[in-house]
């Protein structure tokens, strides 16, 4: 992967402009994060969640401090709920989940742990909560907002998600963050 990044600040600046439309490039930064290997990606599809009942995502960060950019639940019921906590104890981690680098050039991996289902004895401090009202079926809905930067070197955060409906529902989740780390 180092082989395509560019080696020189003139090799940026000559590179960042089109000749045929004579314009200089630019792309958004969640863009170019992605194409410098640095943007993961973990999804998933929760099945039965029973009425009252709660999906818990814990992120363990690494040495490198993670953006987190993006937890999206889309669901057939609701309404439901969606929380975020810092500094979350566990008994257990729960079961990893598959994470991946949105650049599959990139030899990347992310520093931060994403588990599913952890046994939790604290929820630590609470970073807010989300409503999410009825879910509409192919609808990407609500997410947390803002984008969080969350602390380095083993912290832990919780992703709540709570059924708030009578019956059971499906979801899809998706949780994206990212990890600058650029390399001298």
């Amino acid at each position: 992967m180092t082989d395509n990044f560019r080696r020189s600040s003139s090799d940026e600046d000559r590179f960042s402009y089109d000749p045929i439309a004579h314009a200089r490039t630019v792309i958004v930064e969640e863009h170019r994060l992605i194409h410098d290997g640095m943007f993961f990606t973990a999804r998933g599809i929760i099945t039965g969640l029973a009425a009252a009942g709660t999906f818990d995502i814990l992120l363990t960060t690494g040495q490198i401090a993670p953006h987190l950019r993006t937890v999206v639940f889309a669901f057939d019921g609701g309404p439901a709920q969606l929380e975020l906590f810092e500094g979350t104890t566990v008994s257990a981690a729960g079961t990893e989940a598959t994470v991946v680098n949105n650049n599959r050039l990139s030899d990347n991996t992310p520093q931060t742990v994403i588990t599913i289902g952890p046994t939790v004895t604290d929820v630590g401090t609470s970073l807010g909560a989300f409503y999410l009202p009825v879910g509409v079926p192919g609808w990407e809905g609500p997410d947390i907002g803002e984008e969080f930067v969350l602390e380095n070197n083993n912290q832990t955060y919780l992703v709540r998600f709570t059924n708030n409906t009578a019956g059971a529902i499906t979801a899809g989740v998706k949780l994206a963050f990212y990890e600058v780390s650029y390399r001298t």
